[in-house]
């Protein structure tokens, strides 16, 4: 918690500012998450300071959201790029990469006590606003997990693409009849190991 708050003061993300009136300040809360390495060992315990994105107001907020996902073709570009040229691939992991006017709580057990009542005006995007690059809903891990697995999937079964590509815009906010599709990606991929690609029609019907 302290590295992660540390480095949200560094990066200089907020700034502390009386409370106006009318003004919704989104609340936050801090998630828990473990990483871990290749060989699936413990690598570090991970705290994030989140903000609750269901308390924001459309229109008033926010106008437009956005879920960033690399194309395949680009991926396979640059695979193809550092193949033909010898070039070696490193896997990077960014840390405090999604950190326009927004207002929100100070993060609980980090409060100024010398400014209790002052809010954050946000100068950069947190994790979990809803106009932030990439918005991981902790209530839905499970679902964005596998969803990313599948897109991974695409590799070695294109015959998937569609699909996964469709599920994969209604990441920033799933629902239970997203959570169905992907079960039913999951059946179709175990009921056709043995067999070619087959038409996306069977997946998401005619």
């Amino acid at each position: 918690m302290e590295k992660e708050h540390g480095a949200l003061l560094q990066n200089h993300i907020w700034d502390l500012v009386p409370c106006l009136a009318r003004v919704n300040v989104v609340s936050g809360k801090w998630v828990f998450c473990h990483k871990f390495k290749a060989d699936g060992s413990l690598d570090r315990y991970k705290a994030r300071w989140v903000l609750r994105s269901f308390t924001q107001c459309p229109g008033i907020d926010y106008d437009e959201t956005f879920n960033l996902v690399v194309k395949l073709t680009a991926v396979q570009t640059i695979l193809s790029l550092a193949l033909s040229c010898g070039l070696p691939i490193h896997q990077l992991d960014i840390k405090n990469a999604f950190l326009h006017d927004t207002f929100s709580e100070q993060p609980s057990c980090f409060e100024d006590t010398s400014h209790p009542k002052l809010v954050c005006c946000l100068n950069k995007s947190l994790y979990e606003l809803k106009q932030a690059p990439r918005a991981p809903v902790q209530d839905t891990m499970d679902f964005l997990s596998l969803a990313s697995a599948l897109q991974y999937l695409i590799f070695t079964r294109p015959d998937i693409s569609y699909a996964i590509q469709q599920i994969s815009l209604h990441m920033h906010d799933p629902q239970e009849p997203h959570l169905a599709v992907l079960k039913r990606i999951l059946w179709y991929i175990r009921s056709t190991l043995d067999f070619g690609p087959l038409p996306a029609t069977i997946l998401l019907g005619p």
